[in-house]
């Protein structure tokens, strides 16, 4: 009962947190730890979106590609489950970026950390609704042009879906849903970008090994499209 107890408040102090604080792989909204239990993962994301100057009124945009590498550890009751993610990503930013027009802007090695939680509601048996919140928040992102250094400072992105799931027998969950999603970074010496498009759509599969392992892949799609996977062990 008192672990149980602690779950709860650890993960309802996920939610504050991430409440004022990438999109990002979301997951299913069923948790991955077990019951009252723990889980680690280690997981890829291949992120692309565009981005905009704030107040953008042209065409004027960027395209930013990453490739994510992370660790998620994660805390769950029943149906609530808070996680934090901890990993390192490249950064590549196409067409009009902020160094010069039709100049990339490369960086790599940048540390990143999230933060999450998702609860879950089953209608039926085999039906069930729930939310995923989760923030990220990056290190600077720097690279040169013509002997000038450029820093975008602070990268930071927050989203939230409402994912629909269906479960197939014991192992396999089937998730689909819309999100939301705003980013943003100042760069260094002036001026605001921030992510072109704020709603997507995900869904994913996750299927389970037995009880204490699983694997899922996820597809999403804002403007340009994403796609991540996870292998997890719950405890």
């Amino acid at each position: 009962m008192m672990r149980g107890r602690i779950l709860t408040a650890v993960v309802l102090l996920t939610f504050v947190v991430t409440g004022v604080a990438a999109a990002g792989q979301f997951g299913a909204p069923q948790p991955v730890a077990n019951p009252n239990g723990f889980a680690l993962g280690v997981g890829y994301f291949y992120s692309q979106n565009n981005w905009e100057p704030n107040g953008n009124t042209s065409s004027y945009d960027a395209k930013m590609i990453r490739n994510e590498v992370y660790i998620q550890a994660s805390a769950a009751t029943k149906y609530i489950e808070g996680y934090l993610r901890l990993g390192g990503t490249n950064v590549k930013l196409e067409n009009d970026t902020p160094i010069a027009t039709g100049t990339d802007f490369n960086d790599s090695g940048v540390i990143f950390g999230g933060i999450g939680a998702r609860g879950y509601y089953p209608v039926t048996s085999n039906f069930g609704i729930g939310p995923v919140i989760q923030a990220s928040l990056y290190d600077n992102f720097t690279d040169s042009y013509n002997g000038v250094e450029y820093k975008l400072k602070s990268p930071w992105e927050i989203s939230a879906a409402l994912a629909f799931q269906g479960n197939i027998g014991d192992n396999l969950i089937i998730y689909a849903g819309p999100y939301l999603f705003w980013s943003e970074f100042k760069l260094d010496g002036g001026g605001t970008w921030e992510a072109k498009s704020n709603f997507g759509g995900m869904g994913g599969v996750r299927f389970k090994f037995g009880k204490n392992f699983s694997i899922e892949v996820e597809g999403q799609y804002t403007d340009e499209f994403s796609a991540g996977g996870m292998f997890t062990v719950s405890f």
